[in-house]
């Protein structure tokens, strides 16, 4: 089967634009949430996984 990489490139590129999204939107509203309830550890291990998650998602963009 003969896919066009232009196309499986583009594709790859919005499924990771929206993962990435989708991640760091629930790890920050998380995150503050935790931590304007005084939940400060887990507010920073949330805000981890946000930069662990930027992080991956540059790698999924090359």
């Amino acid at each position: 089967m003969n896919r066009n990489p232009r196309f499986v490139r583009w594709l790859r590129r919005i499924i990771s634009t929206i993962v990435t999204i989708s991640v760091f939107f629930a790890a920050f509203s998380g995150g503050l949430f935790l931590f304007l309830h005084g939940d400060v550890l887990r507010a920073a291990i949330a805000l981890i996984i946000v930069i662990v998650g930027l992080a991956a998602s540059r790698l999924l963009w090359v």
